[in-house]
């Protein structure tokens, strides 16, 4: 894919002869709080397991993402991974999350998801049966890291 078909700059980049990476310039994002968890949520993203994520709204510094936005999603070091392109995105309270959309974010069944949101909200802002969250759908654009280094198995925690 070519700069010139996602919309994206290229250019010299560091005084080199050599193209910029046409997502440079996107935002960058981590699905996540905390290095282990962060790479285990994006194995699962690269993987194509996990196609959607649901944050608090009340964690959202800015906008709230719209379909058809792109980002950078970082490693647990802080490192490019992958780009993503959100496909829908559903502001709705926690307890009207259907279980088909629970399932896209690959975490396990829908009992276990809402557990492991339950006690990962409440650990980082606090949880509320009707707190609202953002829930995006979304697929990978490209993969910039090689996903051996983002190995390991997705435990709830």
């Amino acid at each position: 894919m070519t700069a010139a078909q996602v919309g994206g700059q290229t250019g010299a980049h560091n005084g080199a002869n050599t193209e910029a990476p046409w997502w440079l310039d996107l935002p960058r994002e981590s699905i996540g709080i905390g290095a282990e968890l962060i790479d285990q949520l994006l194995a699962l993203v690269v993987s194509g397991d996990k196609t959607a994520c649901c944050g608090a709204l009340a964690m959202y510094i800015g906008a709230i993402p719209r379909a058809g936005d792109q980002c950078v999603l970082l490693d647990g070091a802080g490192q490019p991974a992958c780009v993503i392109e959100d496909l829908e995105v559903i502001v709705q309270r926690f307890d009207a999350v259907t279980e088909a959309f629970a399932l896209l974010e690959g975490e396990g069944d829908y009992a276990t998801w809402r557990a492991a949101h339950e006690g990962y909200f409440a650990k980082h802002g606090g949880f509320s049966p009707d707190m609202t969250v953002v829930c995006e759908r979304f697929r990978v654009v490209e993969v910039i890291a090689e996903p051996a280094r983002l190995e390991g198995s997705y435990r709830h925690g």
